[in-house]
């Protein structure tokens, strides 16, 4: 049987069950990634990340361990973009060391690209069309629609991406679904109330975009973008009696929170 793992992780391992291999065992894995993308002060958390999707590579060679990897290359690589930029006066080895795991990470970054052009999977695929513009890709991740394989809330949402521009009336459905999707305590996407309030709004259902946008300011207090002033002038704006509408968005989000959201008549 399986062992529980301790509560408390040693320092040396990464966080999360799902994280518990030590760096000295991700490079026994793969010797050569840490000599390419080496341990700095800097970006450490994409590394580890990286380290650890690149393990569960090696270990699974599954197509969805692929994706996670490379989304975790374009997290370090973006770090790393910043952290190469800075000088350091009596350290010149540092910006051309971070340099050179920049370039190494975005060597790696274009294999594995490659070589998970002609995948099947739906994440992918998803990847290929959202990076590379890569058509083919999108046909094939398009023609999974109303399949077991895309019914997650994530997948929902890239699909919903295709459609927001194309189809606003099926992209709300989509969205929706999406939501259902979500189980309880799943870490929630902003973006997600933001197109729903954005397609209530062209659609002027005024009431309908001023409940997500609340939904999103429950959410996403400190979202900058989205300020008590604003929500007045668009209150203000449409005449809006806002109590009952408040009791609505606290109920949505309380649902989508717990898991128990069910998509509304519109």
């Amino acid at each position: 049987m399986r062992s529980v793992l301790p509560i408390i992780c040693s320092m040396i391992f990464l966080t999360g069950c799902e994280q518990s291999v030590s760096i000295s065992t991700m490079c026994e894995a793969d010797p050569q990634i840490c000599v390419d993308i080496h341990d700095d002060n800097w970006c450490r958390k994409e590394r580890k990340s990286l380290l650890l999707h690149n393990y569960n590579v090696k270990q699974t060679n599954q197509d969805i361990d692929k994706y996670k990897e490379l989304i975790a290359f374009e997290e370090y690589i973006g770090c790393m973009s910043l952290a190469s930029q800075i000088e350091h006066i009596k350290l010149k080895e540092k910006k051309t060391n971070r340099v050179n795991s920049l370039l190494n990470a975005e060597k790696r970054f274009t294999q594995l690209a490659e070589n998970t052009k002609q995948s099947n999977n739906a994440h992918l695929l998803y990847f290929h069309w959202s990076r590379f513009l890569d058509k083919d890709a999108m046909a094939k991740f398009t023609a999974k629609e109303g399949s077991a394989e895309l019914e997650t809330a994530e997948l929902q949402q890239f699909l919903a991406s295709y459609y927001i521009k194309r189809d606003p009336d099926k992209t709300l459905g989509i969205l929706f679904h999406s939501l259902e999707l979500t189980p309880a305590g799943a870490e929630l996407n902003h973006e997600v109330f933001e197109s729903i309030a954005n397609i209530f709004n062209d659609k002027d259902e005024y009431k309908q975009t001023y409940i997500w946008l609340k939904v999103l300011q429950l959410h996403k207090p400190d979202d900058q973008h989205l300020s008590e002033n604003l929500i007045n002038l668009f209150i203000e704006k449409h005449g809006l009696n806002i109590a009952f509408l408040d009791t609505v968005a606290e109920a949505t989000l309380t649902n989508i929170q717990e898991g128990r959201f069910k998509a509304p008549q519109y």
